[in-house]
């Protein structure tokens, strides 16, 4: 597997012990795999799941992570006869061979159940009567099926080893296979048709495509099934509803099942994904469901569909792809010009910084163009650091009723074209209307009274908000008065201002080339941690029952309306890990079902600080976002050993950035505090400097690097 899309936790399971020396335990789903393997006769059962391991709070985030097969389901067949499956949530970890329930895994969140059913045996019939289930036409020629489908055909049977367990699976063999096949006597199905799969009486049936018809050598006919989730089935589960239902994700994972658990023929479409809601709309044919994303278990991706040619071969099943697969797009030559970004929450810079500076490794010309946080220290230490940013201290609900303003201001001056013939837009008069010539070509002065007359002499800023705090929100413009000083300058609402027309037009067409704010298409990159007090373990009143309802949790929410609004090529959201452990994860799977609504491709890993050079642990989620025309960015492995702290959420452990396991990877030592402050001078406690100088050389690397000027010389000690 790719390096960069296949990275899992380090876990041996079955009897084996993890990199960091602790046993772990087998999952109820190999459990479950061991036991079918005892039985007569074993069938794998449609199903879409995802098992996971016992995980111990310490294994290693530098090892090599598992490639991922979905694990085979079994329930056992009276002889002679097929037993119909039922698909429900879960693997019962049963260990009989008498009787092993198979179930359809909707998340990877489900706990196993322990019962066991079984639904009434179909296909029985009389000898005079049609078999329910019939495989129509002449086999595929034995030459070309062996070529199609080696693995079917070996002299001895071959197992396919489940890389997630270390257990290995007996991979059915092939008397011959077929391009037709007959079900219930009069639906005729053909290779690659899409279908309905029977579920549990009162499931909606599950939804595959058939990728292959073959007859085992016992005379068995099955089918292989390659799955499509609907969105409930997928990572963001309970926020299923900003979906629409139509709308399937197609996976990688296949299994064998009895060709009579075909329900019916399904017309589902393949659509292009498009960043406009409405031009996606109106590509979308008359069809029962419709698909434009492929969804992989790890890293919780969704990525566009890959062409009908490369469709996955019928011997593949593994949850894995490769990074250019689950992302094949024409990548152009790396780019002279500016890349913007827009940094949301920025604090002092230190995100946006940090892209910029790999960016800029990498040949990229990323720039902070826009940076905006509340904190009015934060943007002055900012600004002093990154002259050429526009740096807003506002917030992120005010910034964004501002980029709509600004858009209308635009729009009302024709700077850009009106998409919304509904939209309401500014109306203004020119400068000296309220005079009015009389009859004589005289000016006649409508004030009769000897107040003095203000007079505008320049626009200077724009915002939304009550810079006069006097508790009236609205759009305001600093404006500068003639004959005054700056200290005189004033913030106006911008419905005072309306016999200024020609000063807001200057300042307006002005702001708009320059770039002062972004509109729709200006950004290419958007990165931001929206504040993490509402889900932090360290606070006690969290809103468990409805987090998004919480006030302190709606920056989220404000975040994508930016995204949503502003429509970026690539979103880069960083949080605390309890964004995917409070609530079941709630808000995080909310982050994703949003950039999945929007259209975007998406991929959300977990990464540790320390393990890529930092003397310190932290680890974070990192949501990465692309619009279809772009690539979805990898996640960086591991540089470095870390020493390990926290626990890795056993719902999200696919998540997890790591080597995969086996894979030998040469990382630098792991770094400590010493390592970073060992070369700062000592302060006793009357020290009165402000500032100390260096009193030795620096020790290590980190110290060498830290020190570096803005101007890029060395500050060392003299």
């Amino acid at each position: 597997p790719h390096e960069d899309t296949n990275a899992f936790c380090s876990l041996r399971l079955s009897s084996k012990r993890c990199r960091c020396g602790l046993p772990l335990s087998r999952s109820p789903a190999a459990a479950a795999a061991a036991a079918a393997a005892a039985a007569t006769t074993t069938t794998t059962m449609p199903t879409k799941r995802k098992t996971r391991s016992s995980v111990n709070d310490n294994t290693s985030l530098s090892s090599k992570k598992s490639k991922v097969e979905p694990e085979p389901e079994a329930c056992v067949e009276k002889e002679g006869e097929v037993a119909e499956v039922i698909c429900e949530n879960s693997v019962a970890g049963s260990g009989s061979s008498s009787g092993v329930k198979v179930n359809k895994n909707r998340s990877s969140s489900k706990k196993p159940i322990d019962s066991v059913k079984k639904l009434p045996v179909r296909g029985e019939h009389d000898d005079d009567d049609e078999p329910e289930a019939r495989f129509l036409g002449d086999p595929v020629p034995d030459g070309e099926a062996r070529q199609r489908w080696p693995k079917r055909y070996e002299v001895k049977k071959q197992k396919r080893r489940n890389q997630k367990d270390d257990d290995e699976e007996e991979i059915i063999q092939a008397k011959c296979h077929y391009m037709w096949a007959e079900v219930d006597g009069h639906i005729t199905y053909d290779l690659f048709d899409d279908a309905h799969v029977k579920a549990e009486s009162g499931e909606e049936d599950y939804i595959c495509k058939i990728v292959e018809m073959f007859e085992a050598v016992d005379g068995t006919p099955y089918f292989t099934a390659q799955w499509y989730y609907r969105a409930r089935d997928t990572v963001i589960e309970s926020n299923a509803h900003l979906i629409d239902q139509r709308r399937v994700f197609f996976s990688e994972i296949q299994n064998d099942n009895p060709l009579e658990c075909l329900v019916k023929k399904l017309n589902i479409a393949r659509v292009p994904l498009n960043i406009d809601l409405e031009a996606k709309k109106l590509a979308i044919p008359h069809c029962d469901y419709y698909c434009d994303m492929m969804y992989l278990l790890p890293y919780s991706t969704f990525f566009s569909l890959p062409p009908e040619n490369k469709r996955v071969s019928s011997e593949t099943s593994s949850t894995i792809s490769s990074d250019v697969d689950a992302n094949e797009c024409e990548v152009g030559e790396p780019q002279k010009m500016d890349v913007k970004l827009l940094d949301l929450y920025s604090g002092c810079g230190a995100m946006s910084t940090g892209l910029c500076l790999g960016a800029n490794l990498a040949g990229l010309n990323l720039v902070t163009r826009w940076a905006v946080d509340i904190n009015e220290y934060a943007c002055q230490s900012l600004k002093l650091n990154h002259p050429e940013t526009e740096v807003r201290n506002e917030s992120a609900e005010d910034f964004l009723t501002l980029l709509r303003e600004w858009e209308k201001l635009c729009i009302s001056f024709s700077l850009i074209a009106r998409k919304d013939p509904q939209q309401q837009l500014y109306s203004f008069n020119d400068d000296g209307e309220s005079e009015e010539d009389d009859d004589n070509g005289n000016v006649e002065d409508e004030s009769e009274d000897d107040s003095e007359i203000f007079e505008v002499e320049k626009i200077l800023k724009i915002c939304y908000g009550d810079p006069k705090e006097i508790k009236k929100r609205g759009l305001y413009l600093k404006v500068r008065w003639r004959n005054y000083g700056p200290s005189e300058d004033t913030w106006e609402p911008i419905e005072g201002l309306s016999n200024c027309g020609e000063k807001i037009k200057e300042f307006v067409t002005h702001g708009f080339k320059s770039k002062i704010l972004p509109l729709p298409g200006d950004v290419d990159v958007i990165c931001g941690g929206p504040p993490c007090q509402g889900v932090s373990g360290f606070n006690r009143f969290r809103n468990k029952d409805n987090p998004l309802a919480d006030e302190k949790n709606k920056q989220l929410i404000v975040f994508m309306d930016i995204v949503d609004f502003l429509k970026p090529k690539f979103v880069l959201m960083e949080n605390v890990v309890d964004i995917v452990k409070f609530a079941k994860g709630l808000l995080g799977r909310y982050a994703l079902a949003r950039l999945i609504q929007m259209n975007y491709q998406v991929r959300m890993g977990m990464m540790a600080a320390g393990a890529y050079g930092l003397p310190q642990f932290r680890m974070r989620v990192f949501l990465w976002g692309a619009q279809p025309t772009e690539k979805l960015p990898p996640y960086a492995l591991p540089t470095h050993d870390v020493v390990l702290r926290g626990v890795i959420p056993t719902e999200f452990e696919r998540n997890t950035v790591a080597y995969d396991e086996g894979q030998q990877a040469e990382l630098a030592r792991k770094l400590l505090l010493q390592d970073a402050i060992s070369d700062l001078p000592s302060v006793d406690n009357y020290e009165s400097r402000d500032e100390i100088p260096y009193d030795r050389e620096p020790e290590t690397e980190f110290q060498c690097f830290i020190r570096l000027r803005k101007d890029g010389k060395k500050l060392w000690f003299n």
